[in-house]
């Protein structure tokens, strides 16, 4: 089976979003503030900041930052000082209009990989490999146009305990996060394994995706009816 693991197309997540109450004054200036903040400007400003403070650029047009200036933007009153996200606000992920750089900072690949853990970046370098895709590889195909389903995430990112799907999801989520790293860490890799999967089939994934199964046929019923 190959693998998909990351979207090379344009995808709309719609798992949250933003309204403007029936009690504004002025909702056409309210629309009119949300939309310019998704230009690419104001874009930067938000997630890179301010050019020669917050970050550089070289000869060939991409945007990077100095271990110095990475430090003034770990620091949270640095952060909030010379930087406002507005995360809760629409937002662009993947390239910006440039062509080159990425929107948000820890997505430029020479930022991903500084931002990494030595020893992470020591594996990462054994494999030849700068991002998690060249890792893992992943194949690059037009989901949207082949798959009018995609992307099941922004389905399952609102999941809760209020269905059996959601709760087989979360303690599906809480399962892996205690049993993988003692997998990892095992002396006996085979036993540890099955010792999981137990643990894992015991969550009742069946309910998780027999919930997802059913939205998955819920869009393409939508998709054909268009």
């Amino acid at each position: 089976m190959e693998n998909r693991w990351h979207t090379y197309g344009d995808t709309l997540n719609v798992a949250s979003g933003i309204a403007v109450t029936t009690s504004c004054s002025d909702p056409d200036l309210a629309f009119s503030f949300l939309n310019k903040m998704l230009d690419q400007d104001i874009h930067n400003l938000r997630f890179w900041g301010v050019e020669g403070e917050d970050y550089l650029v070289d000869d060939d047009g991409m945007f990077y930052r100095t271990d110095e200036i990475r430090a003034n933007i770990s620091d949270p009153k640095y952060r909030a000082d010379h930087l406002c996200f507005y995360s809760y606000l629409p937002q662009y992920g993947g390239t910006s209009d440039d062509g080159k750089n990425a929107n948000m900072p820890e997505e430029q690949p020479s930022e991903f990989f500084n931002g990494l853990a030595k020893p992470l970046q020591d594996c990462f370098s054994a494999y030849g490999a700068k991002t998690y895709p060249e890792m893992i590889g992943s194949v690059k195909e037009d989901v949207n146009a082949t798959h009018p389903w995609f992307p099941m995430w922004s389905y399952s990112n609102n999941l809760d305990t209020s269905t059996e799907g959601g709760v087989a999801w979360t303690k599906m989520g809480e399962t892996k996060h205690e049993w993988l790293p003692k997998v990892v860490m095992a002396s006996n890799f085979d036993s540890e394994w099955e010792n999981y999967m137990k643990a894992y089939n015991d969550c009742k994934p069946e309910d998780f995706l027999a919930e997802m199964q059913e939205e998955l046929d819920r869009r393409i019923a939508a998709k054909a009816n268009e």
